[in-house]
C-alpha cells in the first residue's frame, strides 16, 4: 500500500516501530500446529508471556506507544491488526489488557480509524531496548 501511494508523492517509509507483535518460532505457523499447552501458557500471562520465545503483549504496547507521527504532517499507517489494535487501545485510555478475551476483534477489511493525537500514560513510558524490542 504504501509504494502505492508513494507514486502520488506520498512518503513511504518501513518503521520498526510500527511492525506486527513477534511471535517468535510461532511465525508463519497455523494456530493448530501449535501446541495447546503453549497456547494455554500464554493465555495465562497474556501481557508478560513471549508466545514461541518472541514478544510479549507489554513490549508490543511499549512500541506502540512510543511512535509519533511526523507534528503537522498527514500520515497514514498501513500496518497489521495487532499494532493497530494495541495503538487504538492506548488512545482510546484502555488499561493494556491481562487475559485473551479482553483482547478487541480485528478491524474490518479496508476500516479506516482516525485516532487522536496521543500521550502515551506514565506507566507507558518505560523504554525499550532498541536491540530486543523487550522493556528495559
Amino acid at each position: 500500500m504504501g509504494r502505492w501511494l508513494r507514486q502520488w508523492g506520498w512518503r513511504h517509509e518501513l518503521q520498526a516501530q510500527l511492525l506486527e507483535m513477534d511471535f517468535g518460532c510461532w511465525e508463519g505457523r497455523l494456530w493448530t500446529d501449535i501446541e495447546r499447552a503453549e497456547i494455554d501458557n500464554w493465555c495465562a500471562d497474556f501481557a508478560l508471556h513471549r508466545p514461541g520465545a518472541g514478544e510479549s503483549l507489554s513490549a508490543l504496547f511499549q512500541r506502540a506507544a512510543s511512535w509519533t507521527a511526523e507534528p503537522g504532517a498527514a500520515c497514514i499507517v498501513v500496518g497489521h491488526a495487532g499494532w493497530m489494535l494495541a495503538r487504538r487501545w492506548l488512545t482510546e485510555g484502555q488499561p493494556m489488557p491481562t487475559h485473551s478475551s479482553q483482547w478487541p476483534a480485528a478491524p474490518g477489511h479496508g476500516e479506516l480509524w482516525r485516532l487522536p493525537s496521543f500521550v502515551p500514560p506514565e506507566d507507558m513510558a518505560t523504554p525499550l531496548d532498541p536491540d530486543s524490542g523487550e522493556v528495559r
